[in-house]
């Protein structure tokens, strides 16, 4: 069997479409995996940060006791811990900042976000949620401050013994 030049020409046109087809899965299942890690990466970062707050308003007597009564009734701080408080509140709000933009952006499991929020929804009646939002709201952007607000003007409410004493799971 003899074959023209054109012929071997059609041969090569769909072998290289074959190959084509296959490299675009490859492709794509490669970017898959990539976006599974990335999102785990984002989730991972997300949760470090608090996890270093939470570490730091924990690592002593001290700390942990400077955080518990900035929470729950903050005129019992002098001036040096209301600092702190404010400072480790602060930090808190710069990760569910963070992580509010990496999950409208689809970064971020929606989830991952939902367990944040449920963090701001726990400490949204305290008298140092409160102290906190009206002196350091305005260092936050915008957008992130409006969906603070609708969710410290919830009537979700939460005592805080569920604040301190939770095991992690709401009735």
């Amino acid at each position: 069997m003899k074959f023209k030049l054109t012929d071997m020409s059609n041969i090569a046109d769909v072998i290289s479409a074959v190959a084509i087809v296959i490299s675009l899965i490859y492709v794509g299942l490669q970017v898959s995996d990539n976006t599974r890690a990335t999102r785990s990466a984002t989730a991972n970062g997300a949760t470090a940060i608090l996890v270093g707050v939470y570490s730091a308003a924990s690592s002593s007597t001290e700390s942990a006791s400077v955080f518990h009564r900035g929470m729950t009734n903050p005129s019992l701080l002098d001036d040096g811990e209301r600092t702190q408080f404010i400072f480790m509140v602060h930090t808190a709000f710069l990760a569910f900042q963070n992580s509010y933009y990496l999950s409208k952006e689809g970064t971020l499991d929606i989830e991952v976000q939902a367990s944040l929020t449920e963090n701001i929804m726990a400490v949204k009646d305290q008298p140092g949620l409160k102290l906190y939002w009206t002196q350091r709201r305005a260092f936050l952007m915008k957008e992130f401050r409006n969906y603070v607000d609708v969710i410290i003007a919830s009537e979700v409410k939460y005592e805080a013994s569920e604040l301190y004493l939770s095991t992690g799971e709401k009735g």
